[in-house]
């Protein structure tokens, strides 16, 4: 295998504090990996150490040259990068926006080094299942990472953890289907006429991460104008009734589908779905199944109030994190540095197109995937997504609108009590 240069110096190894409580999750799928190193001839003292890795499936699977995914290749080349430590690694398979739920259940059985999403980062903070980085790791990062991608990670004046692509999505379309013009409007999408069957678009309609982007984009606000006030929430104002009322015209129309459990993937390949909602983790699936028609793009306008205003969809970050009670500190956090490294992220770019957080990397991507490009020109437009701990009460409440719209049971003449409802339970107490 080839052999790599030493990692770039840590950011934060001396300042990392390791603190003791309870409670956090096994994971299963575990399949332990090691090597043997010649220690003969060193001079050097090799410490052996065992670090239990987690990360979303896609990481694990064979894709590209990878066969055993890019998760275990960039272990590898970490550990050829660390000839001090004789490493075994273990991993399991955890979903980003799983990492919270799974690691309380009992921490010190949990990953050393975990992915997560940025909407978690006040429970990982509040639980103690993570500590910041060190003081000087702000101004190191902004020189080489995107700035709202550090800003993701911050909790107070605290760095958690190392950002490596932004948890946005986007449109996917089929080009034989609709212009790089077309798509840039979704009631010119919806005016056109396809064959009996075909659907326009689609969107999981009663999911909050993407019916949500109907009231940004008509100016409506999620705890205030920077997601932290917890007690205010503007879903229920005449805009958010606006945006409830558009949404429900949009299904009734008859030509979007309501995304279940990736139900779409298949019609979107036989050319019964015009254009979709996704992110990144979809380009190498959608590209496949496409060949020629892969195209994506940001999302489109929709006109509400006689103008044409962009959707603004939820914005997050993933991001490498370190377990605070990991038994080997200096190389877990040596690691998750790795795993957000540009070295790193160029290998996911490559393998799985996903979004760099990385500057150097982002100023190259004129000749990236339709997917990247396209997330890239949408995070401008899109709405960071509160990490407070109020964000828990969000999803049900707006789930709930979602499914009435397409059960029925929401209608124009209760538009307006079903959001103060929904409004009610965002704001409500957290039990």
């Amino acid at each position: 295998m080839r052999k790599v240069k030493k990692a770039t110096a840590l950011l934060a190894v001396t300042a990392m504090v390791i603190t003791s409580f309870a409670g956090c999750g096994k994971s299963n799928n575990d399949a332990a990996s090691t090597k043997t190193k010649d220690t003969s001839n060193d001079k050097k003292t090799v410490e052996n150490i065992s670090l239990k890795v987690w990360s979303p499936q896609d990481d694990q699977k064979e894709v590209g040259s990878y066969s055993e995914g890019v998760l275990k290749e960039l272990c590898k080349k970490f550990d050829e990068a660390h000839p001090e430590w004789n490493i075994k690694f273990t991993f399991g398979i955890c979903a980003e926006g799983d990492a919270l739920k799974n690691l309380k259940k009992d921490p010190a059985a949990g990953a050393d080094v975990f992915m997560y999403t940025t909407d978690q980062l006040a429970g990982l903070v509040e639980a103690g299942i993570t500590n910041p980085l060190a003081p000087t790791a702000e101004a190191t990062m902004n020189k080489t990472m995107d700035e709202q991608a550090v800003s993701a990670v911050k909790s107070g004046d605290k760095l958690y953890g190392f950002p490596y692509t932004a948890n946005s999505w986007f449109l996917y379309y089929n080009k034989s289907m609709f212009s790089a013009d077309e798509v840039k409007s979704l009631d010119t999408m919806m005016a056109k006429k396809f064959d009996k069957g075909v659907y326009n678009f689609a969107i999981d309609v009663d999911n909050a991460w993407y019916n949500s982007a109907f009231f940004f984009a008509n100016g409506d606000k999620l705890f205030g104008d920077d997601g932290t006030d917890a007690k205010k929430c503007t879903f229920n104002d005449a805009k958010g009734v606006e945006a409830g009322n558009y949404l429900l015209d949009l299904y009734k129309t008859k030509k979007v589908f309501d995304i279940t459990n990736n139900n779409e993937k298949k019609l979107f390949q036989q050319g019964k779905i015009a254009a979709t909602c996704s992110g990144t983790w979809d380009a190498v699936t959608y590209k496949k199944a496409l060949g020629e028609n892969y195209a994506a793009a940001k999302l489109p306008t929709v006109k509400m109030g006689g103008k044409d205003l962009q959707l603004s969809n939820f914005k997050s970050y993933k991001v490498v994190g370190v377990n605070s009670q990991t038994k080997a500190p200096k190389a877990a956090l040596a690691l998750a540095e790795y795993l957000a490294s540009d070295e790193a992220q160029q290998v996911r770019l490559d393998a799985q197109s996903i979004a760099p957080t990385s500057k150097a990397i982002s100023g190259k991507l004129a000749k990236a995937d339709p997917a990247v490009k396209a997330i890239n020109e949408q995070l401008q437009y899109s709405t960071l997504q509160p990490s407070i701990s109020q964000m828990n009460n969000f999803w049900t409440p707006a789930q709930a609108l979602g499914a009435g719209i397409i059960d029925g049971s929401v209608t124009k003449d209760n538009m307006q009590a079903k959001l103060d409802k929904m409004v009610d339970g965002i704001l409500k107490g957290i039990k």
